[in-house]
């Protein structure tokens, strides 16, 4: 294993853990995004959260959506998962660095009644595409992940490892079950972003809009079902894998504009 890759990966275990007490707030469960890799050269993974955009060449950036449920007792087996609603978008921060169209690709075992990848659509009108929908009064378009045992809920002693399936046995007790794979492919970015400019990837839940809509459901210390209860509550991430512009790139246009000002008033 490359030097690169074992710093990854106890970076990523330091982000998973760190992930649990994002959980806590979230009712029991909240979703992980993790970074898997790039492909092309327009990407460089800077860390666990964060990938760097090069200015140069084509490519596409490949995460997971990571279900983590915990409860009070601390017990992995006694967690699970049965559905869940929600999106997935990119949303540019300050002028955001780059457009790419996302695309969602759920594991066999969330593939129960009625899954669906989610609709692919422009969710917030920057003129590339996301996945899921805004409308939380209605089930159309969102991203639906369901246990493929219809009403049993994935646990500890049913999730399927064998890949793309994947589930983990957290330190604390919880369990952390893969949902699906995504991809985030670069169209076209943003011409001289500023330094704080970012494009993040992230989930976005669907909220509760009535007694019949429960963005989720979910087994917390065997007891089940668990539910969110309040009217536009809905079940959020541990935070969006980041896109930055490379910093060389903005010192370059910041040169570029220097000596284009120096050239004009010369004249």
């Amino acid at each position: 294993m490359s030097k690169f890759a074992r710093r990854f990966t106890l970076a990523l275990a330091v982000a998973v853990a760190s992930s649990l007490i994002v959980s806590g707030a979230q009712a029991g469960l909240v979703i992980d995004l993790r970074l898997k890799g790039v492909t092309g050269t327009a990407f460089q993974i800077v860390d666990t959260k964060k990938v760097q955009y090069t200015y140069e060449g084509t490519g596409s950036i490949q995460f997971e959506a990571w279900a983590i449920i915990t409860g009070a007792d601390g017990v992995a087996a006694l967690e699970g998962l049965n559905n869940l609603y929600g999106s997935f978008r990119s949303t540019n921060v300050d002028g955001g660095v780059v457009f790419g169209n996302l695309s969602a690709s759920l594991t066999p075992q969330w593939q129960g009644p009625a899954w669906t990848n989610g609709a692919v659509a422009d969710l917030d009108a920057d003129g590339d595409l996301d996945v899921g929908s805004t409308n939380s009064s209605s089930a159309t378009g969102w991203f639906y992940a369901i246990s493929n045992l219809g009403a049993t809920y994935i646990t500890s002693a049913n999730a399927l490892s064998d890949a793309p399936n994947a589930f983990e046995v957290l330190p604390n007790g919880g369990l952390a079950i893969k949902l699906a794979d995504l991809s985030f492919a670069l169209t076209g970015d943003v011409a001289g972003p500023p330094a704080t400019a970012v494009t993040n990837l992230d989930w976005v839940g669907r909220t509760k809009s009535g007694t019949l809509v429960h963005p989720a459901t979910w087994q917390a210390d065997g007891t089940n079902p668990v539910r969110l209860t309040t009217t536009g509550s809905s079940i959020a991430s541990t935070g969006p894998i980041e896109i930055v512009p490379e910093p060389a790139s903005i010192a370059l246009v910041t040169l570029l504009g220097a000596v284009a000002l120096v050239w004009f008033r010369r004249r």
